[in-house]
């Protein structure tokens, strides 16, 4: 089973938690219900960018949003 983390810097602030509250709550609603899956190991539509890094790509909304977790 995988498990996310979210980044956080020095001054205790996790940017992509922010970044997740400023988007409109149904697509938000599909970011969480992909991350979630991750837990089940099921990317879905990704590309590994370095060992413990990956870019998971979503095509919803207004245009491709990218979401980077680690």
């Amino acid at each position: 089973m995988k498990k996310v983390k979210f980044y956080k810097l020095d001054n205790g602030k996790e940017p992509v938690k922010d970044w997740l509250l400023s988007l409109d709550l149904s697509i938000r609603v599909k970011v969480v219900k992909r991350l979630e899956r991750i837990y089940d190991d099921n990317f879905g539509d990704y590309k590994q960018i370095a060992p413990d890094l990956y870019e998971l790509r979503f095509f919803f909304g207004k245009g491709d949003i990218e979401f980077i977790t680690q």
